[in-house]
């Protein structure tokens, strides 16, 4: 299975997840309401879990991060005739 694609629907249950509690959590409230509460927008997301704040009059913000953005990084297989114990592969282990 690709990664990438598990990562995406990781994200997809983990905010409809978040979405679910913050509904219960304040079932007198309407939804735009918890949306200006719990969530912001940047670019074309739309449901980011995260706040913004000002610190020593700078306005940042503070959002859950995307576990599809993780790199993913290619690894080298180790070669089966490899042998730790040999000199002759201390430069290929190293």
């Amino acid at each position: 299975m690709v990664s990438k694609e598990v990562f995406y629907r990781c994200d997809q249950v983990l905010i409809n997840q978040i979405k679910r509690w913050a509904y219960r959590k304040n079932t007198d409230k309407s939804r735009e309401w918890i949306w200006n509460k719990y969530f912001i927008r940047d670019g074309s997301r739309n449901w980011i879990f995260g706040f913004e704040y000002v610190c020593g009059g700078i306005k940042d913000k503070f959002t859950l991060r995307k576990l599809a953005d993780i790199p993913i990084r290619r690894h080298i297989k180790v070669k089966c005739e490899a042998n730790p114990f040999a000199p002759s592969w201390n430069g290929y282990l190293r």
